[in-house]
């Protein structure tokens, strides 16, 4: 049972997350619950409390619980504010067990601009990850200036770490930019279809710069996958910038948290958590905070000529199978080609089921 000070203190915490999510205080701090075996039930649990009118889209998320091998996961519907209270660690230096929670990124709501950057050392042995560092948040400097026409507010940029000797892994959010004039940009997109938009012009933008430029910030973000044992290809090039994190309601580890049957917790240094959130040193606000899917009311949505009106999952998908190979002309019967022969296998595959 927690003593008088404790629970002094646990109130003007719960206070706190009420407040920075909007929450009413007379409204409960975990609406539903019961846990889900199925993502879709979960994501039909949220839908129904958010039509029911007594809470918010804003006020709840979908979150999961990663509780075997292979990603075998349950599904949970709770306000942000409650969820920050029950599982963040109460101190900041990790005592606390840690867990293996997930934020999930519903498909049509908003999240901020996110990045998973991940690479093989043992494949790279001859790569800083501070390197590659400095090269990610130059060339993504670079590409907010010259492309989206504001530069990054430094302040508010996110890095979680879960590093170990053999993997370099670091979450990255980005919320706010800033203009010439000083005005502050939102950078929270409608869906993260958009987000993932915006990552795929970054990439491209650092290749482009790479092969026409020689910038050798860009060509620090490309390396060496590891090999595949499963289909004993050969090591490839591939991005330090994971592409693949932006399909639908996407489970996103959360701060403080370990994968399953792993100890590398994912969280941010002292450095970061500093320059962030100042004398802030309560996990639950930055375990709050540092959610993509965490978008407070009457936050304004980005928009830039990148992103086409009501662009989401449907059009994402359209676009990564453009950029997966051009199409080729040929074929028989009207069939087409497509110059990615990985694209073309899948596309064969496809039409032989």
């Amino acid at each position: 049972m927690p003593s008088p000070a404790q629970h002094h203190r646990l109130l003007a915490l719960e206070s706190k997350l009420r407040e920075l999510t909007g929450l009413d205080g007379k409204k409960g701090l975990h609406p539903a619950p019961d846990q889900f075996f199925r993502q879709d039930d979960a994501v039909s649990a949220w839908e129904k409390l958010v039509a029911s009118g007594e809470y918010e889209p804003w006020h709840v998320g979908l979150f999961a619980q990663e509780v075997g091998e292979g990603g075998k996961r349950r599904f949970m519907v709770d306000t942000f504010a409650g969820f920050a209270l029950k599982h963040a660690p109460e101190h900041r230096d990790l005592n606390d067990v840690p867990g293996h929670l997930y934020e999930v990124i519903k498909e049509d709501r908003p999240c901020w601009l996110y990045f998973d950057l991940e690479f093989s050392k043992e494949s790279n042995p001859d790569i800083d990850q501070n390197t590659v560092m400095a090269a990610f948040r130059s060339t993504l400097a670079d590409f907010c200036r010259e492309v989206l026409g504001a530069a990054i507010n430094e302040s508010t940029v996110i890095e979680l770490e879960s590093s170990t000797p053999k993997k370099f892994s670091k979450h990255v959010v980005v919320r706010h930019l800033r203009s010439d004039s000083g005005e502050v940009i939102n950078v929270a997109f409608a869906n993260n279809a958009q987000a993932g938009l915006i990552v795929g012009e970054l990439v491209s933008f650092a290749k482009k710069r790479r092969e026409d430029q020689g910038n050798p910030a860009a060509a620090a973000l490309f390396m060496c996958s590891p090999p595949s044992a499963s289909t004993r290809s050969e090591p490839r090039e591939v991005s330090v910038i994971d592409e693949a994190v932006y399909t639908r309601n996407r489970s996103f580890r959360l701060a403080y948290q370990t994968k399953f049957g792993k100890t590398a917790c994912l969280a941010p240094s002292k450095e970061d958590s500093k320059k962030v959130f100042g004398n802030i040193t309560l996990p639950a606000i930055i375990f709050l905070q540092s959610m993509v899917s965490f978008v407070p009311k009457e936050t304004k949505l980005f928009q830039h000529d990148l992103i086409p009106p009501d662009f989401g999952h449907c059009a994402a998908k359209v676009s990564r199978l453009a950029r997966a190979g051009t199409v080729l002309a040929g074929g028989t019967r009207g069939s087409v080609e497509y110059s990615d022969p990985l694209m073309q296998h899948l596309v064969t595959a496809w039409d032989e089921v």
